[in-house]
C-alpha cells in the first residue's frame, strides 16, 4: 500500500469470485479497466505473442454472482493486439469512454508495434457501444507495447513501454476533448515497460512505480502536473516497508 506520505503493508482478505456468463479464455498481456460497477477487458494472448481477438468483455461486479458478457459494439474495432494500454474517461453526463492505445501484433518485441488510438463510447448501461478510430493532432507517441496509461480528468497520460529502439521513459498527454497529443518532460531514469502508473486522487500528480528496465525495478517517481517536474521519492526506513522489485503487476487506486 502506498500513500503520498509513506508506504506500508496491511492485512486483507482475498476472495476468488465465482463468475458466470460468457467467460473469456485465459489470457495475459490484456487490458482491464474498472468503471461504473463493472470491469472491461480487451485484448491479450492465450498462446504466447499471438493476439486473441478484438472482443470487448464486461464483468458485472454489482450482480450477486459476477457475470461476464460480450459487449456488442458497432463501428470498427481495434486490430487484435497484446500489451496495449487502456483507460476510461467518465463524461459529465455519466457516460463512459474507453480508450485503447498502442500494443503490438508481431512476434518479436520490435515487430509490428502500434500507436493507433481507439475509443469505444459505451451505452448508459455499459452493455453496448460504438468503436471509432480517432484522428489525433500533434505528435503521437511512437509505436510501443507494454506501456502504461492513466486517466486524470479529461486527459490521458501515457508513460514508457517498449519501442523499436528499446525501452522508453517518455511521458505524453492526450487531451480527449481536442485529441491533441503533447509530449511532457521525460523521466531521467532507465526506460521501462510494465510499470505501475496512476494519478493521485487530487489530480495533481502522476506516479511511476517499478517496472522492467533490463531488470526488475523497485524505484518510485512522481511527476507534478502543476510544475511539470519529476521527483524520485525515497521511503524512509521508519515510515514504510521497502517494495520488492517487480514489473507487469496489478495495482489499483483507492479514493
Amino acid at each position: 500500500f502506498f500513500s503520498q506520505s509513506s508506504a506500508m503493508s496491511f492485512s486483507c482478505t482475498s476472495t476468488q469470485l465465482e463468475v458466470a456468463g460468457t467467460v473469456p479464455v485465459a489470457r495475459s498481456s490484456h487490458g482491464i479497466s474498472a468503471a461504473g460497477g463493472a470491469a472491461y477487458l480487451f485484448g491479450g494472448e492465450h498462446v504466447a505473442r499471438t493476439p486473441i481477438d478484438s472482443t470487448l468483455y464486461r464483468l458485472d461486479l454489482a450482480a450477486p454472482v459476477a457475470e461476464w458478457e460480450v459487449v456488442p459494439c458497432a463501428g470498427d474495432a481495434p486490430t487484435p493486439r497484446v500489451a496495449h494500454s487502456q483507460a476510461v474517461v467518465a463524461q459529465p453526463d455519466g457516460a463512459l469512454h474507453l480508450y485503447i492505445f498502442g500494443g503490438r501484433v508481431g512476434i518479436s518485441m520490435d515487430e509490428k508495434a502500434l500507436n493507433d488510438l481507439h475509443r469505444v463510447i459505451l451505452a448508459p448501461d455499459g452493455k453496448s457501444g460504438t468503436w471509432e478510430c480517432l484522428q489525433v493532432q500533434g505528435q503521437a507517441p511512437c509505436p510501443r507495447s507494454f506501456h502504461v496509461m492513466a486517466a486524470c480528468g479529461d486527459k490521458l497520460y501515457v508513460f514508457g513501454g517498449c519501442g523499436a529502439a528499446g525501452r522508453l521513459s517518455e511521458l505524453h498527454c492526450l487531451d480527449t476533448k481536442t485529441l491533441q497529443w503533447t509530449q511532457l518532460p521525460t523521466l531521467a531514469a532507465a526506460g521501462r515497460g510494465g510499470a505501475g502508473f496512476f494519478a493521485s486522487g487530487d489530480g495533481k500528480s502522476l506516479y511511476v512505480i517499478a517496472g522492467f528496465a533490463g531488470k526488475e525495478m523497485s524505484d518510485l517517481h512522481r511527476f507534478s502536473l502543476e510544475t511539470g517536474e519529476w521527483t524520485e521519492l525515497h521511503v524512509a526506513q521508519d515510515r514504510g516497508v521497502p517494495l520488492l522489485p517487480r514489473s507487469v503487476y496489478a495495482h489499483a487506486t483507492l479514493r
